[in-house]
């Protein structure tokens, strides 16, 4: 009995949200731009383990932008709002459309385990 559940579970996800999902990608701009910016940002404070400021982040984070695209291309997104962003002359909207993304390429993935461990020592001290 669970097998059937689990199965038609499982069709009901792929039909309804799986297919609404990858038309989100294909179609609108905001959830592929949102999911690319993030994984640049996270690669970026990966890269950069003590964060990049705020002065040097948009020079990394355009070019990592640019450079990891190959990455988005295969996948048929609608990428307009991003080329738009790694061609952007004036810097403005460059940045992580998620805040947890923007502020690991401030202070790296060292500061926001420090964060993070800072946090959760507080609340359950």
């Amino acid at each position: 009995i669970y097998g059937c559940v689990f199965f038609v579970a499982y069709q009901i996800f792929i039909n309804l949200f799986l297919d609404s999902y990858i038309n989100d990608f294909n179609e609108y701009t905001s959830i592929a731009t949102r999911s690319y910016t993030t994984f640049v940002a996270i690669l970026i404070s990966v890269m950069y383990p003590f964060g990049t400021g705020t002065s040097l982040y948009p020079i990394i984070y355009v070019n990592q932008l640019q450079n990891n695209l190959d990455l988005f291309l295969n996948f048929n997104f609608n990428l307009s709002e991003i080329y738009s962003l790694i061609s952007s002359t004036d810097g403005e909207n460059v940045t992580a459309k998620s805040s947890f993304a923007q502020y690991s390429m401030y202070i790296g993935i060292i500061g926001m385990f420090y964060f993070v461990y800072a946090y959760w020592y507080k609340i359950y001290k």
